[in-house]
């Protein structure tokens, strides 16, 4: 399911969050963890809107968010998160790609 928000929405703890697990589906601390937001232009054209590997904030055990990242306020369309996570120091990191989209939109009087 693709989330959406209005222009210049500041996301919180609850939004576009990942939970990290481990092999035995219990929340785990990952040894590096890091994200990056692109503006999804047709079907695989991507442009980076934010730096390369940024930090999130961690929420509780294994559940992380992109604290302070603020939806753009100028364009409308999709967009995606990739997390890149790496659960211990001897293992590669995997990434997991979240889609948002960002549309003007009014709550019902």
């Amino acid at each position: 399911m693709n989330t959406v928000f209005n222009p210049s929405y500041k996301i919180t703890e609850n939004d576009l969050n990942v939970l990290v697990v481990d092999n035995d589906d219990m929340p785990v601390d990952p040894y590096k963890i890091t994200y990056s937001i692109y503006k999804v232009s047709g079907r695989s054209s991507q442009e980076l809107i934010t730096n390369l590997d940024l930090i999130p904030v961690k929420k509780e055990l294994g559940i992380y968010y992109p604290g302070g990242y603020q939806v753009p306020g100028n364009s409308l369309g999709r967009y995606a998160i990739k997390w890149n996570i790496q659960l211990t120091v001897d293992c590669p990191s995997k990434v997991l790609v979240q889609e948002f989209t960002v549309i003007r939109y009014e709550l019902g009087e």
